[in-house]
């Protein structure tokens, strides 16, 4: 047989059998997201696509479920560290649904309630990320800021308030503002902190680590490397990396953790990594479109 051929023929099978091991479980064009999970050597990971690009949100390993796949979701268990006694979580932006389906996995007395915008997104999470909801582990479908103002109403407190609603990369700037920060700290019970998910390769972050100081005056940020977890509390404080690692050791023992609390805290960054002097993003100055696009020096 002619050598091209047979190249061409090998060619082909090799990009069959690629094609093959990716599989498309999900895809839905909803109001507000175009969202597609795919199966990829045995992980299952959920994208967004926004004006042409793609974007990871969430992943999940069916056969390591209890496991965090993305750096970001372990990080976020860096608030356990600085409230190893809480009670009760909010988290808005559901996403795969990994970290409150994990806090309830390990700590199933904790109430755990979640804002999600996308009822579709919801949707994913239950058919292909092993998502259950039940009465401690709850999700209500609108809008982050709107549910917060009605929280405040009702007059509800959390101990630790996780924020990780993306929208294709970049956070919706009227959760980025002092105002929205303002009515976080409003629903913290007493000694309460809020954990943020933030991209740092943009001149954004700056922007969004500013603001959230301006009413969080402690920040405490964990990631070596990708998205960063950043610990606010409304209060100065002094946390030292020996106490969190005591929490660490603790938790680690009390709950039964499948990875490592303790290598949370090695990703403790200490020094400060944004430009503390500059304009902060308030509701009526909040420029994230032009931001989200300039890479930080």
């Amino acid at each position: 047989m002619n050598k091209k051929l047979i190249l061409g023929a090998v060619l082909a099978l090799v990009t069959c059998n690629l094609t093959a091991q990716t599989k498309v479980l999900f895809e839905k064009e909803s109001k507000y997201h175009y969202i597609r999970v795919d199966e990829e050597n045995g992980q299952r990971t959920m994208r967004f696509r926004r004006k042409g690009l793609e974007y990871d949100e969430s992943r999940y390993d069916p056969s390591q479920p209890n496991i965090p796949v993305l750096s970001y979701t372990r990080l976020f268990f860096s608030a356990f560290l600085f409230r190893p006694d809480a009670k009760r979580v909010l988290m808005i932006g559901l996403g795969g649904g990994a970290v409150p389906r994990l806090i309830h996995h390990y700590m199933p007395d904790i109430q755990m309630d979640t804002v999600e915008l996308d009822g579709a997104v919801l949707e994913a999470a239950e058919k292909h990320f092993n998502f259950k909801r039940d009465d401690k582990n709850t999700v209500r479908i609108g809008d982050g800021r709107v549910h917060v103002r009605i929280m405040l109403r009702q007059k509800v407190k959390y101990d630790i308030i996780m924020l990780d609603a993306f929208r294709g990369g970049y956070i919706p700037y009227h959760l980025t503002t002092k105002e929205f920060f303002q009515q976080v700290e409003g629903l913290l019970s007493e000694n309460g902190i809020v954990a943020a998910n933030m991209r740092p390769d943009f001149k954004i972050y700056d922007y969004h680590k500013r603001t959230m100081a301006n009413v969080f005056p402690s920040l405490y940020t964990f990631g070596a490397t990708g998205n960063k977890i950043c610990v606010g509390m409304p209060r100065r404080t002094n946390v030292h990396k020996n106490e969190m690692m005591q929490n660490a050791i603790k938790l680690q023992s009390r709950h039964q953790f499948e990875f490592r609390l303790s290598a949370i805290v090695d990703e403790f960054q200490p020094e400060v990594d944004y430009e503390t002097k500059g304009e902060i993003f308030t509701d009526d100055y909040a420029p994230a479109n032009i931001l989200r696009g300039i890479p930080r020096e």
